[in-house]
């Protein structure tokens, strides 16, 4: 997360157990009906499916700090 004019960038990790908000399920079901629809069989979402567990970011934070005399401006 950062802004534009920011020289350091944080990088968080992120993980869930399951869907956090309605998006995030209906996305999970999206992509469950994908693979169910891709492996070729024949059956429905589950009424208990509370969506992936997910992670992401990588190990831990982090910081990626920029150097202001290498970067190319844009006008």
């Amino acid at each position: 997360m950062t802004d534009w004019t920011a020289l350091k960038w944080y990088q968080v990790g992120y993980y869930r157990s399951q869907a956090i908000t309605k998006e995030d399920l209906q996305d999970d079901i999206d992509l469950l009906k994908y693979f169910i629809k891709a492996s070729g069989k024949k059956t429905e979402v589950p009424k208990d499916f509370v969506g992936f567990e997910a992670h992401g970011g990588g190990k831990g934070e982090s910081i990626i700090e920029l150097k202001q005399d290498e970067l190319i401006y844009f006008d």
